[in-house]
């Protein structure tokens, strides 16, 4: 009884990770899902699921980026989440496995639909040494069958349908488009095309083509970026793979596949800069011009970068940091198309979290940089000029909140002094804003109460870009 009272007393706590380096086994898309509690074999029994706590309805979801959640359906509690990582020790594949005030050092089996996770009961107990239970040193296995038509899928990094998964981070409403399975940047205004979901290590192949043929077409690849952009720029921290043509000769660029730091980001080239700069020029020419399609591959691996153009190595990073993040393309002033995408993540190698971008905590844009659609305005007092909000006149400019609590973020320069007003019913609360020194960016942050509108007030030389809300959690009463 006792024996299945610590069963039932650890029967909720599994997982997730140390940062011990070791030998990854192939499993780390294979165990992805969701998993039911089936039996625990302690030894000279196996104890049903149904005869725990419980009653068997017990859940266990492994998650891409090493999230686990344990969920009781019984309504014991509404869920307990931590982390996991898997390796290989002696021949035996571990799995680490951490929740708030527990870690768990176990060894598991994976066959097809079924998981057995081994590990010891008691309080700081070793990794097991043998797949096995042990009566005597507490050592039980967890059995688990995945729950029906949960296996995982593929990841779809484009669909080529549509922007599902993607982000228009800063763009117009019409820069970025899918045709004919082509996803394709009109290069105006400046800005990016995120993705959801961070990324670590990767490979990535595709085609490009700049319609420009004789005029410049800039346009990227970005790799490991923040969720946000930089303050009053278009563009986010990251490491660029140029996709540029006839661009002219100037002895720290080229048309043939540089890859470079951006906004903050570290790397090291493979061959020294001309100029010093944290920029690799490729070792050859082998891109092709404007109205031709070229071929990139990227591989991307524990803060490592390599360009393969049209089928060979030309240049590559190292040490970048960061060399987790999201992944974008971008716009840059030209149209340019972009086909056959075929993504494949490669196994994590446990970056530090300062190694890690920054995430975007659920902001999205409430301006376009294109024109004022969504804002309410008296007159021809604002105008967008090269995808900057500027004051012309002598009224402000409004945006209907969604009646909930949220912040704002958004970057401004010009003036000294500007101000804000929230406007809830027939309140009105002001919000103003100091610059640290005026005529320069800087990037301000605001939590507004569930109110009505938020307006900028007019300003000599104010210029306003970059402006994002996110929804904040109700607080519990």
């Amino acid at each position: 009884m006792r024996l299945l009272m610590c069963v039932v007393l650890y029967a909720s706590m599994l997982h997730a990770a140390d940062d011990k380096a070791k030998e990854k086994p192939k499993d780390e898309v294979a165990i992805l899902g969701t998993w039911k509690l089936f039996e625990i074999d302690v030894g000279q029994q196996k104890i049903p699921a149904t005869q725990l706590e419980g009653g068997g309805k017990t859940e266990y979801v492994y998650r891409k980026d090493g999230e686990y959640e344990i969920i009781d359906h019984s309504g014991r509690n509404n869920g307990v989440k931590g982390k996991f990582e898997l390796g290989m020790e002696d021949k035996l594949k571990t799995m680490d496995m951490s929740l708030p005030g527990k870690t768990i050092e176990a060894v598991y089996e994976l066959d097809g639909d079924t998981l057995k996770v081994c590990y010891g009961l008691f309080p700081n107990s070793k990794r097991p040494k043998v797949f096995a239970p042990n009566l005597e040193s507490r050592f039980v296995i967890y059995i688990m069958h995945r729950e029906k038509g949960d296996k995982p899928a593929p990841t779809e990094f484009f669909n080529g349908k549509d922007l599902t998964g993607w982000v228009n981070l800063n763009c117009g409403p019409k820069t970025w488009k899918v045709e004919k399975g082509e996803l394709i940047t009109s290069g105006t205004p400046y800005g990016l095309l995120l993705s959801d979901k961070q990324y670590e290590n990767f490979e990535i192949e595709f085609e490009w083509m700049h319609i420009n043929t004789k005029d410049v077409g800039n346009s990227g690849f970005f790799v490991w970026c923040d969720g946000l952009p930089q303050v009053g720029g278009p563009y986010t921290r990251g490491i660029e793979v140029q996709v540029l043509v006839n661009y002219p000769d100037v002895g720290w660029a080229t048309n043939q596949g540089d890859v470079f730091s951006v906004s903050g980001a570290k790397c090291k080239p493979d061959r020294p800069h001309p100029k010093g700069y944290e920029r690799c020029l490729p070792s050859e020419n082998r891109c092709k011009g404007g109205g031709e399609w070229n071929h990139y591959k990227v591989i991307a691996n524990d803060g490592v970068i390599k360009l393969h153009v049209n089928g060979k190595e030309v240049s590559g990073v190292s040490g970048c940091t960061p060399r987790k993040g999201y992944l974008a393309f971008e716009s840059e002033g030209a149209e340019c198309h972009y086909r056959n995408i075929k993504f494949k993540e490669l196994p994590s190698t446990n970056p530090k979290k300062e190694e890690i971008a920054i995430e975007d905590r659920g902001f999205r844009p409430i301006f376009n940089h294109t024109d004022l659609t969504g804002w309410i305005m008296s007159g021809e007092t604002w105008a967008v000029k090269s995808g900057t909000l500027v004051c012309t006149g002598n009224r402000g400019l409004k945006y209907k909140l969604p009646g909930k609590k949220t912040e704002m973020l958004f970057d401004w320069k010009g003036p000294e002094k500007m101000s804000l007003l929230e406007t809830s019913g027939t309140a009105v609360r002001p919000w103003p804003v100091t610059a640290k020194k005026a005529g320069t960016w800087e990037r301000s942050r605001l939590e507004l109460d569930p109110s009505d509108s938020i307006e900028f007030n007019f300003a000599d030389k104010l210029e306003i870009k970059n402006i994002y809300l996110r929804e904040l959690p109700e607080e519990k009463k």
